[in-house]
């Protein structure tokens, strides 16, 4: 009787061992996290992120700058650059990722075929919201440009697949982080109790709005929670346009995929009747390049437009405003809902 007793009793005592150690490991974790946490955790600790930034919360775009001094200090130095250029009458004032700003894209391309045409553009890779943010702040500062360009790729929609308008948090010393999704109940509230647990759940992307959500999916549609989000943003926009009286028109460009793969041009298809339902000029430059020669050579190795493509771009903005008619007076005879 006694071997299978001590053999229970040191199988107990091996578990409460094994126990007690994997306590040990977990508080140690959990003391890690809150002390260390990884660096793409962080945006989701609210204000223990320690995330600093020039923003406040807003109820249109998610995000705002604090001030105006805070936004020249963001982007110091480009302001004082661009100072000239954006107080004249005929500026052009382009607004985008990478196809826009990068070397040789959109706005570059623009100032060396027009070169009595000025054009402000930031030169910095931003978020879509922080960048219609920077238009209002713009506007409501006194920027007056003939007009503005608002450029989508359908990949821009990707960020809010990933965190809604209603996700974003900024923090108490201006930067932006997000409230991950948790499910309901009690294991919601434990999982924002507890580190450990919440960056697992991260780390498997159930914190997303829509979780895992293909990048290359975006071009074929969004969901219906993400294109709440855009419509938000662009009515936003085209209310900043009317009360200024200045002309937003939003680029909607085509991927590498739908031009070369056929993919369809879903995300486009969606965005067209929000934009004109928010007063917004929108200028869809698929069908030049669907129907251009050489397809290939309009795309550079990492699916950013060639010289050639994006020659092709502004020759097709160019068409879509082609009018002898200005745009203030475009606007004004629209009763100011745009061009």
């Amino acid at each position: 009787m006694k071997a299978p007793f001590l053999r229970l009793r040191r199988l107990g005592a091996f578990a409460g061992g094994v126990a007690v150690v994997s306590l040990a490991l977990l508080a140690a974790s959990e003391f890690f996290l809150r002390r260390f946490p990884p660096r793409d955790f962080r945006p989701y600790l609210g204000d223990d992120s320690g995330l600093t930034g020039p923003f406040r919360a807003d109820n249109r775009y998610g995000v705002q700058y604090r001030s105006w001094e805070e936004f020249e200090e963001d982007y110091r130095g480009r302001i004082d650059e661009l100072r000239d250029v954006s107080q004249s009458p005929r500026c052009w004032a382009m607004f985008g990722s990478s196809f826009v700003h990068m070397v040789g894209a959109l706005a570059d391309t623009t100032r060396a075929s027009l070169p009595d045409r000025p054009v402000f553009n930031l030169g910095r890779n931003e978020l879509p919201f922080i960048r219609a943010a920077q238009i209002q702040l713009l506007l409501d500062h006194g920027m007056k440009p003939e007009r503005i360009f608002f450029v989508l790729i359908p990949g821009d929609a990707w960020p809010l697949t990933a965190h809604s308008l209603s996700q974003i948090h900024v923090t108490s010393r201006g930067g932006i982080a997000y409230t991950p999704h948790v499910p309901d109940g009690s294991s919601g509230a434990i999982l924002s109790r507890c580190r450990l647990g919440m960056l697992a759940w991260v780390r498997t992307g159930r914190h997303q709005a829509v979780p895992m959500f293909p990048h290359r999916y975006c071009a074929k549609g969004v969901p219906s929670g993400v294109l709440a989000d855009l419509r938000q943003i662009l009515t936003g926009l085209g209310e900043a346009g009317r009360r200024h009286a200045v002309p937003i028109t939003v680029v909607l460009l085509p991927d590498h995929q739908q031009i070369l793969r056929g993919v369809k041009f879903g995300l486009q298809d969606q965005l067209s009747p929000i934009c004109r339902e928010a007063g917004l000029d929108v200028c869809d430059v698929r069908q030049p390049f669907l129907e251009a020669e050489d397809k290939k050579n309009l795309f550079i190795p990492d699916k950013h437009y060639s010289e050639r493509g994006n020659r092709l771009l502004l020759t097709a903005l160019l068409a879509h405003l082609s009018d002898d008619t200005s745009p203030r007076q475009r606007m004004a005879g629209n009763g100011g809902k745009g061009p």
